[in-house]
């Protein structure tokens, strides 16, 4: 589904994350962002930009927009650092600097 909010929009943030994390969900919102229903719980979606996901709740009564988890994305797979062998000590793979 695609979603698109108005500009001015109210974001409730519980949780207290960071200001750019609310300027970046409040601006996704503002330029529509593709958007999952979350099917366990109404009115719950979980959106992505290129960096951050976000799950969160619109009220169906006010519009209103509750800001209920952001997390960046997971890198992919070629610029992740592999880990030692099981039983290789972890530190031996690290460069002191």
């Amino acid at each position: 589904m695609f979603l698109k909010l108005k500009s001015d929009v109210k974001i409730e943030d519980r949780r207290g994350h960071i200001s750019g994390v609310v300027d970046g969900l409040r601006a996704l919102l503002a330029g529509g962002v593709q958007a999952t229903l979350d099917p366990r719980r109404g009115d719950c979606y979980d959106l992505e930009d290129g960096a951050r996901a976000y799950y969160i709740y619109v009220s169906p009564v006010t519009g209103g927009v509750v800001l209920l988890a952001a997390w960046p994305k997971e890198a992919n797979a070629a610029s992740l650092v592999p880990l030692p062998a099981f039983g290789e000590p972890l530190l031996s793979s690290l460069a002191l600097v």
